[in-house]
């Protein structure tokens, strides 16, 4: 579109929460068996092997 990049100069903020601590495989599927809805424990597996 032009010939410079208008967000060069914008700054991004830092991020500071990061996740250092994960899941295993037993705690996820102990949450997913807990849960009753059936789409939301689909959603907690496919967040946990997705990230």
């Amino acid at each position: 579109m032009g010939e410079h990049n208008p967000a060069e100069k914008m700054t991004l903020p830092e991020v500071h929460n990061e996740r250092h601590v994960y899941l295993a495989r037993g705690e996820m599927l102990r949450i997913a068996r807990a849960c009753k809805h059936h789409g939301t424990r689909v959603a907690i597996r496919g967040g946990f092997y997705t990230g």
